[in-house]
């Protein structure tokens, strides 16, 4: 049991293979964000303490040079999201930036496009999602 409300944990996330990371961060606060394996997958995983009510917040920003697969002048992007069940549901932030003289002239319900990056967000992600985005080359 514990003795108090203080949640001692690790907070991580599987990311796709071929990932090469850019910065993390926990809390706003920089880290190495070197990623681990577990059978054959890639995380990123750093420990934390919460305090009692409090919350915690994980940012990782990578590349994946061959997220996309192509066909003559379009990319396709495939992107999966599977949740945890937690007391509260997990915040999600996801953007895709384009390759220059590509764009995604329609995006999946709930996502925006602003120029070359596609984004999508969310407070409150109970159950897994997926997406597919189709960018065009600019002729």
């Amino acid at each position: 049991g514990y003795f108090t409300r203080w949640a001692g944990m690790f907070l991580s996330t599987f990311v796709p293979d071929g990932t090469e990371m850019e910065s993390a961060s926990l809390d706003g606060e920089q880290w190495d964000g070197r990623l681990r394996r577990f059978r054959d997958h890639d995380y990123l995983v750093q420990q934390l303490l919460i305090e009692p009510g409090g919350r915690a917040k994980l940012s990782a920003s990578y590349r994946v040079p061959e997220a996309a697969t192509a066909s003559d002048d379009v990319l396709t992007y495939r992107l999966a999201v599977d949740s945890q069940g937690l007391v509260i549901p997990q915040q999600l932030n996801l953007r895709v930036t384009l390759p220059e003289g590509y764009a995604v002239s329609e995006a999946p319900e709930g996502w925006t496009i602003d120029g070359s990056t596609v984004s999508f967000s969310t407070d409150a992600l109970d159950a897994s999602q997926e997406w597919t985005l189709v960018a065009k080359a600019d002729n």
